[in-house]
């Protein structure tokens, strides 16, 4: 895979995640079907990595479960 497709793709997955936490629901349609199924695993590879950061950046190393709840009660 050559470095401008991994970018690429990348770009992608970011506008795909923001257009989601923004709920842009006609960018957000448009994007997955850019996306598409070929590369959906890498993508929700990318979205759980992302979760995790966001939560760890959040929370540190002391994660307060009530808490974490909550914040992905909002996101759903």
């Amino acid at each position: 895979m050559s470095a401008v497709r991994y970018h690429e793709r990348q770009r992608l997955f970011r506008e795909h995640a923001t257009a989601r936490l923004r709920r842009e629901g006609i960018e957000s349609t448009r994007l997955e079907a850019l996306i598409g199924p070929e590369l959906s695993p890498h993508h929700q590879l990318f979205v759980f990595a992302l979760f995790a950061a966001a939560v760890t950046e959040h929370f540190g190393d002391e994660l307060d479960r009530a808490e974490l709840a909550d914040c992905t009660t909002g996101l759903r």
